[in-house]
Formats: C-alpha cells, structure tokens, sequence
C-alpha cells in the first residue's frame, strides 16, 4: 500500500477553505488505496511534520494551506518545512496547494533531488462567491496524478482546467473569480528532472548550459556563496575583502606613478637628458619626496608585491568560499 504525508493545519479564515479542499485530496488518495498521515485540522507544529517525513521517506508529501517563497506554515508563528530542512524532500513528490512556495523552496526542493514539486510562484488567491471551482483547481493535479498521468500532464491538464472554469465563472457573471482563477493557473509550476526550474541568474543559465540542469542547478553562483561566507564569517570575510581592495588599489596607483615617472624621458626629453641618465634627478609625489631611480624601484616593487598579494589575498578567500560550500552540501 502506498502512503502520504497530508499536511493541512487551520488555524484562519482562510485556512477554513483550503482545510476543506485537504479533506478532498485525502479522499483522493484513500481511492487509490493510499495511507495518509493526516497531520493538521489545527496548528500544526515542525516537529510533528518532520518527524512524519523522517520516518516516511520518499512517501508523497502534500501540503495545503499557508506558504512563502521559502516554507510551508504550520501555524502562523511556525514554519513546518523551510530552507533549513528542504532536504527532507529529497527522493519524494511534493504537492503544494499554498502561496509562492515553488519560488525558492521549490528550486531548493529540485536541487536537493525532490522527484517533483508542485506548487506557485505567486499568491494563491481566490474568490468566496467561486469556493468550489477553486477547490476543484486547487486539488486537480493531485486528482491527474493519481489517474496515472505524469507529473507535466497533469499541469497542463490543470491549466486546461482552470480555463474551462474561468470561462464556466465568466458565464456565471463572476468575471472578478475568472481573472483570479486564471492569475492562479499562470502561476502554477511543477518541477521534475526532465522539467527544471528556469533562473534569471547570468551565472546559473550558463552553468545549465554547459553542465546541463543536473549539475548546473547544484553548483553555487558566486553571490550566493558570497552571501553564505559573509553569514558564517563576517569578519573574516570583511577584512579579507578590505585586504583585496586595497592591495588592489596600491596595485592602480603603483602602475599610475610608474607611467608617470617614464613618459618625460621616454616622449620629451627622450634619452639626450644633460646628466646622461634621471635617476639621480628628484621626484614629488604629494609628500614623497625622493629620487627618480629611487621611485621607479619602489614602485616596480610595490607594482609587483600588491598584484601577488591580491592574488594570495583572493585564493584565501576563494579556500574560504569552497570549505563554506562543503560544509552547506
């Protein structure tokens, strides 16, 4: 017999509704010979949900209800399934009835190898003078699933669905529910292996490019990682940029006065200088006071020594980056 995980706390007046389309999708599943664990019908605590999922691995997880772009809400103080714990959805099928959770939470869900995620990229709304066409759309990919489609067919079929409806509400003089219903469908995704999230990201598209979805959704880009060091090590990171910076701005004005020290002699005065050579004649820079050869081999040191320095400076930081990446995965 196979199981779910139902998650379908209520704990508002909104969650009154979305409580009653869980008791649908229950109904949907039992058809099938399914076990549910039903965890909600009230506040719902991480505990409970977690340890659901921990001892139900790679079982169906659906959740109704609340949500952000990055959890699943138990209650309204509780997250049940946020960042921190996404790779309790590692090897399942996730099928989300709730508000923006496929925009981030989704793609980590992806990452951290989720068989499928169901779910919105933006506010699930609905309207109270349409109750049972939204529930009908809320609960109708689960209901194509579990006839045997697969996890692409039943998205397109519950778009299809959210049309006829829209159309059935514009009939009905209900053209405020039709304009919601259909925002919703516009909004609904489901990512699978064979159908990635898509990213804005430069860096990400051309990691999918070349690796391909598989790796290249799991490799960090580079502000992310910078993000992730900076939490972990704020100041190490602080000082190891503040190093870069300025060995990298010695390294400008180190070039900047070597150009200046030889363009007299190499554009004007050229090599006929009275005393046969400059090294002896003075040079100023703000409140350096020396002599051109004396300038021209601190500077060739200090032009040397800050670009090695940057270099070492950035390697140590690029170390730092790598062992915070490590230690996430």
């Amino acid at each position: 017999m196979s199981e779910a995980v139902l998650v379908a706390p209520k704990f508002d007046s909104a969650t009154e509704y979305s409580y009653g389309w869980s008791r649908e999708a229950k109904a949907l599943l039992e058809e099938k010979s399914y076990e549910v664990i039903d965890i909600g019908g009230g506040p719902v605590s991480r505990a409970e949900v977690e340890n659901a999922l921990r001892q139900n691995p790679g079982v169906l997880y659906v959740h109704f209800d609340h949500g952000s772009d990055s959890a699943h809400w138990g209650s309204q103080t509780e997250a049940v399934v946020d960042l921190n714990n996404v790779k309790l959805l590692s090897g399942r099928e996730v099928y989300c009835m709730n508000c923006l959770s496929a925009k981030k939470l989704g793609v980590e869900a992806y990452k951290n190898g989720a068989l499928a995620y169901w779910g919105y990229v933006e506010t699930f709304t609905f309207s109270t003078e349409a109750i049972e066409e939204f529930g009908e759309f809320a609960v109708s990919g689960l209901k194509f699933r579990l006839q045997g489609e697969t996890w692409m067919q039943s998205l397109q079929h519950a778009k299809d669905l959210a049309k006829a409806l829209g159309q059935k509400l514009v009939e009905a003089g209900k053209y405020i529910a039709s304009v919601i219903l259909q925002g919703d469908a516009d909004a609904l995704v489901c990512y699978t292996p064979d159908n990635p999230p898509e990213s804005k990201c430069i860096f990400r598209k051309t990691a999918i490019r070349i690796f391909g979805p598989k790796t290249g959704w799991k490799l960090p880009s580079p502000f992310e990682t910078v993000k992730l060091v900076y939490k972990r090590q704020p100041k190490s990171f602080c000082f190891l940029v503040f190093l870069i910076v300025s060995l990298a701005m010695l390294h400008m004005f180190s070039v900047w006065q070597l150009d200046l020290l030889c363009v007299d002699p190499m554009w004007r005065a050229g090599w006929s200088h009275p005393n046969g050579r400059l090294a002896d004649d003075p040079w100023e820079c703000w409140v350096w006071h020396t002599s051109c050869g004396e300038a021209y081999n601190t500077l060739l040191f200090l032009n040397f020594a800050s670009f090695y320095g940057t270099v070492i400076v950035f390697v140590i930081l690029l170390y730092s980056m790598i062992s915070q990446i490590k230690r996430k995965s």
